[in-house]
């Protein structure tokens, strides 16, 4: 058998999941991507990010005639892929290569009008066989949406790539809690909060802009790789405050954290189903002042967090990872239900 896969980064760097997919089912697996820049302002999506999909995609479509599965990694390939191979299905024309795609994720703004009518179009291609999503809320939602196609979707876990070692060795209990990310981040709570509780010191990692007047909240951008994996083991634990409590978001900052053994505090939502286990690697808040401050308070009892930073590290080791992903699809392949 012969696997293509589908990224969005530069194939030399490595991909873990193309290594343990290529050891659990037997097949060659071959990686095709590009250099995507980091920060994509308007002007680089367009002049530079989406002339890279076209070209990868374009790659992966002259592929999927002589391999045996192409794998899309990035949701815009398998939507483009799924599109082009529907249209010829009028002409009589397939791809010897089935299409799946391993990242699905629809905004609310793209939960409607043309631009759903353009997904259930691409979906239904004959050669689109698997739809994977990491939320247990979108797999319900998209399979409502997609009705036609509902058999395509399968939930898993997402995977994160492994913290390194020099990271996990070197971590420590800090005075600051740590956010990061934008996408679907209430980030102006989390100030407010805070600038009415100048006991408590909170770093937000963000590109997004964020004024704030306070010595206790401090918003930072440009952090990446090291940098914010420096953050991150300094960090006494993780807050996510959420805009859509529906929206698939914050697996990745939550896996990191756990193998950093911090603990993640997550407002009242869906976004963390089945990752997250209430009061044991972290904490469900209601996202109001007084919520934020029981959820605080429970974090700064050291017998709780002794417990919490130890069963974090423990449950991503039994739980999740690249490997958990690689025997998960190839249950999913087989028509195996997948438990996570």
């Amino acid at each position: 058998m012969k696997f293509v896969i589908g990224i969005t980064w530069d194939p030399r760097l490595g991909f873990r999941f193309a290594d343990v997919l290529a050891d659990c089912s037997g097949a060659n697996v071959e990686v095709i991507g590009a250099r995507f820049p980091r920060k994509q302002p308007r002007f680089v999506k367009y002049s530079v990010v989406w002339p890279l999909y076209v070209l990868v995609s374009l790659r992966l479509f002259i592929k999927s005639w002589s391999c045996d599965r192409v794998i899309c990694w990035q949701q815009a390939y398998g939507v483009s892929l799924g599109f082009l191979f529907h249209a010829l299905q009028f002409i009589g024309v397939r791809p010897k290569a089935s299409i799946d795609v391993l990242t699905f994720i629809l905004t609310p703004s793209k939960r409607q009008g043309l631009w759903l009518s353009v997904l259930a179009f691409s979906l239904s291609a004959d050669a689109v066989k698997k739809v994977v999503v990491y939320n247990l809320a979108e797999y319900d939602l998209y399979k409502k949406l997609f009705p036609k196609v509902a058999h395509k979707f399968a939930y898993t876990l997402y995977p994160a790539a492994d913290v390194p070692e020099t990271f996990i060795s070197k971590r420590e209990v800090g005075d600051f809690y740590l956010a990061v990310g934008r996408s679907n981040r209430d980030h102006e709570f989390l100030r407010d909060y805070f600038q009415s509780r100048q006991n408590r010191s909170c770093y937000v990692l963000t590109d997004q802009k964020l004024q704030s007047k306070s010595g206790n909240f401090f918003v930072v951008g440009g952090v990446f790789g090291d940098e914010y994996f420096d953050y991150l083991r300094r960090c006494k634990a993780v807050i996510i405050p959420f805009l859509d409590p529906t929206a698939s978001s914050g697996q990745l900052v939550y896996l990191q954290a756990m193998q950093l053994g911090k603990p993640v505090l997550v407002s009242v939502s869906r976004c963390l189903e089945g990752y997250l286990l209430d009061g044991v690697t972290g904490i469900y808040f209601e996202k109001t002042f007084s919520g934020m401050d029981v959820a605080l308070e429970r974090v700064e009892n050291s017998a709780w967090y002794a417990d919490a930073t130890a069963r974090c590290a423990a449950d991503y080791g039994l739980r999740f990872g690249f490997l958990k992903l690689a025997r998960d699809y190839c249950s999913i392949l087989a028509g195996v239900s997948v438990v996570s």
